[in-house]
C-alpha cells in the first residue's frame, strides 16, 4: 500500500485567516532539504509553521500565505499522482481546477490552481510540486480566493528565485 499523506486533519487545523498551508507526509524518518536558495516575498512576514520548511504571510492583508515544504526521501509515487490524490481528497467542493505541467528547476513539475469552500469561505490555492535530489518539494500560495490575485506577482517572483542547490 502506498504511504498515505496526513493532510486532511492537518489542513483543517491550519485554517489561519482563511488560509491553509499544505503539508506532506510528516513522519520521523523523513527529513527536510536544507540547501535551498530563495528571496523572501516582499510585503510578507515570516509565519511560524510546523507543516512548512518556511512560510510567509502578507503583512497588509493578513490573507495570503506563500510557503514551501520538502520531504526526503521523496514518496515513491509521482508528483502528479501525489497532487491528484491531495486535491481529490481535499473536499468534494473543489472548483475551478486548472492543472498544468512545466519545467521547474530542470525537472518536470506539476501545478494545480483551484478553489474550495471551507465553511462558507472560498479559499484559493496555487500549488507547484516537483522532485529533485530524491526529495519532493511543494511550493504553495493560498488565501481567500477573491484576494489571492493581489499577491500572484509575489508568488511568481518567489518561484523565479527559488533554487534547490546540491
Amino acid at each position: 500500500m502506498i504511504k498515505t499523506f496526513q493532510y486532511s486533519t492537518a489542513l483543517l487545523s491550519l485554517v489561519f485567516s482563511s488560509c491553509i498551508q499544505v503539508p506532506l507526509t510528516g513522519g520521523s524518518d523523513l527529513k527536510t532539504y536544507k540547501n535551498v536558495s530563495y528571496r523572501s516575498p516582499k510585503e510578507f512576514s515570516v509565519l511560524k509553521s510546523a507543516t512548512s520548511d518556511k512560510a510567509w504571510i502578507n503583512r497588509s492583508s493578513g490573507n495570503s500565505i506563500i510557503s514551501y515544504r520538502s520531504e526526503c526521501p521523496a514518496p515513491k509515487i509521482s508528483v502528479e499522482d501525489f497532487l491528484e490524490n491531495l486535491v481529490g481528497s481535499f473536499y468534494s467542493g473543489t472548483e475551478n481546477l486548472v492543472k498544468s505541467t512545466q519545467t521547474f528547476e530542470s525537472r518536470k513539475a506539476v501545478r494545480y490552481k483551484f478553489s474550495i469552500d471551507i465553511e462558507g469561505t472560498i479559499a484559493g490555492f496555487d500549488i507547484l510540486g516537483f522532485k529533485k535530489y530524491d526529495c519532493m518539494f511543494l511550493i504553495t500560495h493560498n488565501g481567500k480566493a477573491n484576494l489571492l490575485n493581489n499577491t500572484n506577482q509575489d508568488f511568481e517572483s518567489f518561484l523565479n528565485n527559488f533554487k534547490v542547490l546540491q
